[in-house]
């Protein structure tokens, strides 16, 4: 499955389970809230009974520790325990008292750094829920993301400063797949058939869980198409190079039967659809069927490679650089014993004419 497709679709099934009419799913983020209203609010011990009466009045200053969100009726309730006992209280009465950061226990490390792009104003919060109160507001700017609260959809961002929780599903949002390749011909309507390996770069889709994205296909030809279905991959940031553990072989994009005979290093250059990487052996790619776990062996990065290229260039600047200094240096004391011994012969020849 392809990495940036996959998160998408891995964070659908994180949604909460729903176990009301609207919707009421447990909230694996635990919190306190705090009651700052004057007058005091109202508590519910159900959300959904018919008579909608409260069921009893806290005080200015109560605290509760929320364990899961509920929406009922097109409004947000808030679940927690007061006194020993489970109550429902309304989102907009309560305010979350601290923040939340992503050394919680219950927040999702996807792994990676996930790109978003920010369209439009999108207020930042400091947890990943709405009684919680603003960090900041970011405005068309493009970061990455990292963690996440699946059962909220809040995402935490850090950018410039500004740090906390977005709503994952914000109007405004956009993620970023990166390139995505496709692994079999696709009819793509008005641009025909879009035929197997080819690139589509730099894909955004509007919003966590949406998966059309508008392709530009040559001549300009735009149309739209769901990529999270198996005909697109996601091509790889960083190459990887493998050695064969035993002889495989694939069809090339131009149908030649490559073999990879055991020992032979060979290039991944995309995540996976059920066991099929585009790779590239010499100046031959296409789709190979391999368990990179059983049948080859990871040998190196290629960005490592050119790491070390470019740290072997900057030693060799900063020789170069210690070496001219050398040079230079020996120059201006050369010069400076020049210039000291003419002075001296000059004091000597005044010496004598007096």
């Amino acid at each position: 499955m392809k990495k940036g497709i996959k998160l998408l679709l891995s964070l659908l099934l994180f949604l909460p389970v729903l176990v009301l009419a609207d919707a009421i799913g447990p909230d694996f983020i635990t919190y306190e809230v705090e009651v700052v209203k004057d007058e005091g609010i109202d508590y519910y011990n159900y959300i959904d009974a018919k008579d909608g009466n409260p069921s009893g009045h806290l005080d200015k200053g109560t605290r509760i520790k929320i364990e899961f969100d509920a929406k009922y009726n097109g409004e947000r309730f808030l679940y927690g325990i007061y006194e020993k006992k489970g109550i429902y209280v309304k989102e907009k009465d309560v305010v979350a008292v601290g923040e939340i950061n992503t050394d919680n226990s219950n927040v999702l490390d996807t792994g990676e750094d996930n790109k978003i792009k920010i369209t439009d104003e999108v207020i930042v919060r400091k947890g990943p829920a709405e009684s919680f109160p603003e960090a900041g507001k970011l405005k068309k700017a493009e970061t990455t993301f990292r963690y996440l609260v699946p059962s909220s959809n809040y995402i935490y961002v850090d950018y410039k400063g500004v740090k906390g929780w977005i709503k994952g599903n914000e109007e405004g949002l956009m993620y970023g797949l990166g390139d995505i390749i496709t692994y079999e011909s696709i009819n793509s309507g008005e641009c025909g058939t879009i035929p197997k390996s080819t690139v589509f770069k730099d894909v955004w889709v509007p919003g966590m869980f949406n998966q059309e994205a508008e392709l530009e296909y040559k001549d300009n030809c735009k149309f739209t198409v769901d990529v999270g279905d198996l005909d697109f991959a996601t091509l790889a940031e960083v190459k990887k190079v493998y050695k064969a553990n035993q002889e495989i072989s694939f069809r090339s994009d131009d149908d030649k039967r490559i073999v990879i005979s055991e020992g032979d290093e060979f290039t991944v250059l995309s995540d996976d659809i059920d066991d099929y990487y585009y790779v590239e052996v010499g100046k031959d790619k296409g789709w190979l069927e391999v368990d990179l776990e059983e049948d080859a062996t990871y040998v190196r990065d290629l960005k490592e490679k050119k790491q070390h290229k470019d740290d072997d260039e900057d030693e060799e600047k900063d020789t170069n650089v210690i070496v001219l200094a050398c040079v230079v240096g020996g120059v201006a004391f050369a010069l400076g014993a020049i210039t000291t011994l003419i002075l001296l012969n000059r004091k000597k020849k005044n010496e004598k004419k007096d």
